[in-house]
């Protein structure tokens, strides 16, 4: 969502700024909404598990290959965790997903130009690794006056920030400020 001067951003159905469902891939896969392309279809953990499954079975080398092919379920944090321990192609899921947070991040400066953009979800768990690709492709993307002024930070709600937005919302609707 979008805050200004300590407002949300609601629109007319509580759906203004959904970053998430901005499109970074051209006739990328199906997201969630319907359309394709989405960040959240690339870069939310769901879509790092299956960016991770699709190099996995592209025959990328990786720490998780072979949990992977086992079928058995491997998280953002278990990206993450290889990532730290030297995967390539783990690390690559993690700087490729901060291309594409970068992307949106950069598209919301141009549009809004805030003094931060925070993110917030499961794939935080990525830490550094993940904040790091993101400035890098902010600075690498954006105005050069947006990319100076402009903080990029992570949220300290981690996987709960979807069901406080949410609650926000229905409170707001229910007329109970928060």
């Amino acid at each position: 969502g979008v805050i200004i001067n300590n407002e949300v951003l609601h629109g007319v159905n509580d759906a203004a700024a959904e970053l998430g469902h901005m499109t970074v891939v051209i006739d990328g896969v199906k997201c969630g909404c319907g359309n394709r392309g989405c960040v959240e279809a690339y870069a939310s953990v769901p879509g790092m598990v299956r960016r991770m499954k699709e190099a996995v079975e592209k025959g990328q080398p990786s720490k998780l290959a072979a949990r992977i092919k086992k079928g058995q379920e491997i998280t953002g944090k278990d990206i993450h965790a290889a990532a730290v321990k030297g995967d390539a192609a783990a690390r690559a899921i993690i700087e490729e997903t901060g291309m594409y947070l970068g992307i949106a991040a950069v598209n919301m400066m141009h549009i809004v130009n805030p003094a931060m953009v925070v993110f917030a979800g499961g794939m935080t768990a990525a830490g550094d690794m993940l904040l790091n690709a993101i400035r890098a492709e902010v600075k690498k993307r954006a105005l050069e006056a947006s990319a100076a002024k402009t903080e990029i930070l992570f949220a300290r709600v981690g996987d709960d920030a979807g069901l406080i937005g949410s609650a926000g919302c229905a409170l707001r609707r229910l007329g109970i400020s928060a």
